[in-house]
């Protein structure tokens, strides 16, 4: 009858795995950072898409303000040296404050500005190059009338307003800005609400770039495994006489086997907690330096950012652990004789 063999403590077992790690401290920072890097990659595509969702009210914005200057300037020609004339009708909203801005950017000369149903309470402060000017003198040498703010266009006789303007444009950014056509004066919509087509062509090319960055993410984690799998294997190559040696003396092959899948841990709970940190930070100053910090901050979940930061840390561990299943295997079912007269 065979005696119950001792079986070490897992202390043991977790020192001499820090010992072997400690001695081959090159190897296992080659094995740590192909953790880091699959973490990260997996970090980033999370993180990015959470801010995604905080930026998007911002995206919004800036297509409808990029998509009202292009308007504009495909009617009129470049803003540079050019003065347009604004009937302010009510209250502007973000796009709106945002086109001004983006004409004076342009080298704008000026404006001349009339309030129509508009106070001055509701002048935006940001726009500095504008004159006020009656609705009757508003159109005197403009490049293109522009109606913007909340309310209804006023009742003018167009054509009298733009007779003395260097071109007949009338621009609209509502649609309550109702303009009837007129001869000799072209009349453009500076606002689109997108076609159902279109919408759909965005919601498909969203689902493809979702499937894109899934496939992306499997075949980084595929290698991260492959790269760690590969490390380990060489490990237990290097270490075929030491593992000899500890059979010979009465170590089980599950200790030698809990000796690699400590080894993995270890190295997957550090390769995941730095590859978190790098992808969220990476994600953060990307979206940043586009954005600008004080909205991304603002944009942030952190509940979300601690899950996904969990999750990527559970991941590591998870794929380091299943990349060093077979090299744990082939140590543990090595013959100790084998091992001993092995030569590396």
């Amino acid at each position: 009858m065979i005696p119950e063999q001792i079986k070490l403590p897992a202390k043991i077992a977790f020192d001499v795995a820090m010992q072997g790690m400690r001695i081959r401290f090159g190897r296992s920072v080659v094995t740590i950072m192909g953790v880091v890097l699959g973490i990260a990659f997996l970090m980033s595509i999370l993180t990015s898409q959470s801010i995604r969702k905080g930026v998007s009210a911002e995206d919004e914005i800036r297509k409808e303000t990029s998509r009202m200057a292009n308007f504009l300037r495909a009617e009129m020609g470049p803003a540079m040296g050019r003065t347009i004339a604004i009937v302010q009708t009510g209250p502007l909203n973000e796009p709106e404050r945002r086109l001004l801005l983006s004409l004076e950017a342009d080298g704008l000369e000026g404006y001349n500005w009339t309030l129509a149903g508009a106070d001055s309470t509701m002048l935006p402060a940001t726009v500095k190059a504008r004159r006020m000017e009656p609705l009757e003198k508003i159109g005197a040498d403009v490049s293109a009338l522009v109606l913007i703010g909340a309310g209804a266009a006023p009742g003018a006789d167009w054509a009298a307003l733009l007779a003395n303007a260097r071109q007949k444009v009338v621009a609209t950014t509502r649609a309550s800005h109702s303009i009837p056509s007129l001869a000799d004066i072209s009349v453009v919509a500076l606002n689109r609400e997108p076609k159902p087509d279109e919408i759909a062509r965005a919601e498909s090319e969203a689902r493809k770039a979702s499937f894109r960055n899934g496939w992306i993410i499997v075949i980084s984690l595929a290698v991260t495994v492959i790269g760690i799998a590969n490390a380990m294997l060489m490990s237990v190559t290097e270490r075929f006489r030491e593992i000899g040696t500890m059979k010979c003396l009465g170590a089980l092959s599950a200790f030698v086997r809990r000796l690699f899948l400590i080894e993995s841990s270890f190295m997957g709970v550090v390769g995941g907690a730095l590859g978190g940190v790098a992808g969220a930070l990476f994600s953060i100053a990307a979206y940043g330096f586009v954005y600008g910090f004080g909205l991304v901050a603002g944009a942030i979940n952190f509940g979300a950012l601690t899950l996904y930061f969990a999750l990527a840390l559970v991941a590591g561990v998870i794929l380091s652990i299943i990349a060093a299943i077979y090299p744990a295997s082939v140590a543990s079912r090595m013959a100790p004789a084998d091992a001993l007269r092995t030569n590396i």
